[in-house]
């Protein structure tokens, strides 16, 4: 599905520090975390908690699959290779030489996401981000 139609692509927005009003680490954090699919992921898990309570059947079922859509999307989003918001993260901590190589990276960032998928590595590391996601949620939602 992914190659045939391009289900989930988006056009990527150049984002630099020296457009920004603020200094270059701060820019890279606010860039990594200006994203919806976190709240999304968030919300989703409050109405799947509140239907699968009180129903087991279709809208149950299709609300656990939205969640299970939106945690995956948003582990495969902290990934830190660029272009994915892991890596505007990992640059707004970084040292500069890191923040660097990172940049010069970013070219080949989907050839690198295609190698680790095909190789199954991807499979690890969405895997990892979705247990982080998954206590992060469980934390705020006892």
């Amino acid at each position: 599905m992914l190659f045939l139609v391009g289900f989930g692509w988006a056009k990527p927005v150049p984002s630099t520090s020296t457009t920004s009003q603020t200094d270059g680490r701060a820019h890279f954090r606010i860039v990594g975390r200006d994203h919806c699919q976190y709240p999304l992921c968030f919300c989703s898990t409050v109405v799947f908690r509140l239907f699968s309570t009180h129903s087991s059947g279709i809208v149950a079922v299709l609300v656990y699959y939205v969640v299970q859509i939106n945690v995956t999307l948003a582990a495969l989003n902290l990934i830190p290779i660029p272009p994915l918001d892991g890596s505007k993260i990992l640059m707004g901590v970084a040292s500069g030489r890191v923040q660097y190589f990172l940049a010069r990276l970013e070219p080949y960032g989907f050839f690198i996401i295609i190698g680790l998928l095909y190789l199954g590595i991807l499979d690890f590391l969405i895997a990892f981000f979705r247990g982080i996601i998954t206590t992060m949620i469980g934390i705020l939602l006892p």
